[in-house]
């Protein structure tokens, strides 16, 4: 709820430490976001979701280790529920072994 104190703190924190890093994009259509908006304005959510992969996507190349996946059937809110095994697969791709 406080923005300008997370945004200072994040960058206080110094710089972005050398570890591996997955975004996990869900591109799908959040089902939760889509009852919160209305009808006239659902458009926008698809136009939210492809400006969050473009950040993704320009994140990932600046950091050494990261890496975007892209997902076409999950949306945001129910990423953990309906994809699991993405889910799954990113943080084993990052864990150390």
């Amino acid at each position: 709820m406080n923005l300008p104190r997370l945004f200072g703190e994040v960058r206080d924190a110094g710089p972005d430490p050398d570890v591996p890093l997955i975004f996990v994009s869900a591109m799908g259509i959040d089902r939760f976001a889509e009852e919160l908006v209305p009808p006239e304005a659902r458009a926008s959510l698809v136009e939210s979701n492809q400006a969050k992969h473009r950040l993704y996507t320009d994140l990932a190349a600046a950091l050494p280790q990261a890496e975007v996946r892209r997902l076409d059937d999950a949306g945001h809110s129910g990423l953990a529920w309906l994809r699991p095994d993405a889910v799954v697969q990113a943080i084993c791709a990052v864990s150390p072994r």
